[in-house]
């Protein structure tokens, strides 16, 4: 988990779970209600017990993601390489794909439809096997991950 704070009460939060998709919200909610407490005491128990909100806005940061990540591998040729890449039907669905594909990398998606309520179910880090069964069941992939 990631928490990257821009401006005060201003916060960017990318979540990687490795359980189901509960746990990182009350994570988060953990994070964030110890980090603020010391500062607005009062408004932060009321600010929790709301339930969740909708999003005042929204901003698109895949590509700058990406290209940071693209810059990570630098001139190192993966074309050719193929990679089979089970996403865990979480945040990195959309991500982990597009950058192997900017890469060159011939990439075997697994578990990329992501509906909020099954991160992680019969996949990803809690069911490796699923990517196991893939990697030794004939696909030709040098990594899975």
């Amino acid at each position: 988990m990631l928490v990257l704070w821009s401006q005060l009460l201003t916060i960017h939060i990318l979540i990687m779970a490795s359980s189901c998709y509960r746990r990182p919200a009350k994570k988060v909610l953990g994070i964030l209600r110890n980090a603020l407490k010391n500062r607005f005491p009062a408004a932060v128990p009321k600010h929790f017990t709301k339930g969740l909100s909708k999003p005042v806005k929204t901003a698109d940061y895949r590509d700058l993601y990406a290209d940071h990540l693209i810059r990570i591998v630098g001139d190192t040729d993966l074309s050719g390489v193929s990679i089979a890449v089970d996403c865990g039907h979480g945040a990195t669905s959309d991500i982990a794909p597009y950058v192997m594909n900017k890469l060159g990398v011939s990439c075997v998606k697994l578990h990329t439809e992501p509906n909020g309520h099954n991160i992680n179910q019969a996949s990803g880090s809690t069911h490796p096997e699923v990517l196991q069964r893939r990697w030794l069941g004939g696909i030709v992939t040098r990594i899975g991950i």
